[in-house]
């Protein structure tokens, strides 16, 4: 990764990419832009998650509920509340992932 990179890490992984932002340690949340098709059902121990969708249609699918999301609406996924992601037109969905606290690099 070049040094000058708008983003501090890539994920990739089958169906959704994950640039997470460089943003200061001391400011406590992270950011992150997320290309979501489909993404695994999944759950994070410490971190509280909010889907702002900015590009595309999505589902968020969160503990047993769906939530469909249109351009510039979000949603909250609690600490430890299993959710995944899918876009609605099989097109990347674009969706800005805030986090608090920040997520750890595992």
């Amino acid at each position: 990764m070049a040094k000058n990179s708008w983003y501090r890490r890539k994920i990739v992984r089958p169906g959704e990419t994950i640039y997470e932002l460089r943003i200061p340690k001391r400011f406590g949340f992270g950011l992150a832009i997320a290309e979501i098709i489909r993404s695994e059902p999944h759950l994070h121990e410490r971190t509280e998650e909010r889907y702002v969708l900015v590009d595309g249609g999505l589902v968020l699918y969160l503990g047993g509920e769906n939530y469909p999301l249109s351009r510039n609406e979000n949603q909250l996924v609690p600490v430890g509340m299993e959710h995944w992601a899918a876009s609605t037109d099989g097109k990347p969905a674009r969706v800005l992932v805030i986090t608090d606290p920040p997520w750890r690099k595992s």
